[in-house]
């Protein structure tokens, strides 16, 4: 009986964790600042947002429009390496322009 509960507690609390990671969260803009090593959150318009749903259709990634922002799965916000090239592509105007 002990090791029944304890099994259905582990798929439980696995459930948990892969639903609390495919949450879709609000995108974040950040850049990399290599002076002080560390993320920064950039301030964007609207129009940056539509440049993103482009970055993430190419790199196939999934997302939702809601309020005038773009949400992405929490697990994929919270890379900050992915977030900082979502974000530099999105504010090229080349990369853009070519995709």
């Amino acid at each position: 009986m002990k090791r029944l509960s304890a099994g259905l507690c582990a798929v439980a609390l696995m459930s948990v964790v892969l639903l609390y990671g495919n949450m879709y969260v609000p995108f974040t803009p950040k850049l990399f600042d290599g002076a002080k090593d560390v993320y920064k959150v950039v301030a964007v318009d609207n129009h940056f947002y539509l440049n993103l749903d482009k970055v993430l259709k190419f790199y196939q990634i999934q997302h939702q429009f809601r309020d005038n922002k773009i949400y992405i799965k929490r697990f994929k916000a919270m890379n900050n390496d992915l977030l900082w090239n979502y974000t530099e592509k999105a504010l090229d105007r080349n990369w853009i322009k070519d995709h």
